[in-house]
């Protein structure tokens, strides 16, 4: 295999995850643009730690937000909460689709302990929940990457920390 060849790399590639890899730079500039035009609707400083809830990529933003605030941060990959999680607790509950079905399990169950939610997805499902405002939903469109939609979120929360200026050098260093 001659991986200097297109045509051989889009054989193997054709999801186009290679160019998902060499645009990723320019991805982040992009989600850090939009990051800052949404206005998230909660002030960090008025929880325990954040709770974010997701499934493969989408749970990724539990993980680079625990090294970008001063807040305790949970990564929760499956159906239900931990046992811990209570409402001092903010749920941030992320599907691309919106109907990745442990995140939308998780969330019933974040609304079930009475935690404030916001959840991210560009429609399904997690938009229906959201018409019966139990919870606050940001829509991104539907042309939005996966890539953009999480480090939005991470640029937004991060901004929203006490340590905002040390946050967004970090931010802009994954980009």
């Amino acid at each position: 295999m001659i991986l200097d060849e297109p045509e051989e790399i889009n054989e193997l590639d054709p999801q186009g995850m290679v160019e998902d890899l060499d645009t990723f730079p320019e991805q982040c500039r992009e989600a850090v643009s939009i990051g800052r035009d949404k206005d998230l609707p909660f002030d960090l400083s008025g929880f325990d730690r954040i709770v974010v809830t997701g499934m493969g990529g989408s749970a990724i933003v539990g993980d680079i937000l625990s090294r970008l605030i001063d807040l305790p941060v949970t990564t929760n990959r499956g159906y239900y909460l931990p046992d811990s999680v209570d409402e001092s607790d903010l749920l941030l509950a992320i599907s691309y689709s919106g109907n990745t079905e442990e995140t939308l399990s998780a969330l019933r169950d974040g609304l079930r302990r009475g935690m404030s939610s916001v959840c991210l997805s560009t429609g399904g499902k997690m938009e229906d929940f959201a018409g019966n405002g139990r919870y606050r939903w940001l829509k991104f469109q539907p042309d939005t990457s996966p890539g953009p939609l999480r480090v939005t979120c991470c640029f937004r929360c991060s901004s929203c920390s006490p340590r905002q200026e040390w946050s967004e050098r970090s931010t802009s260093r994954l980009c």
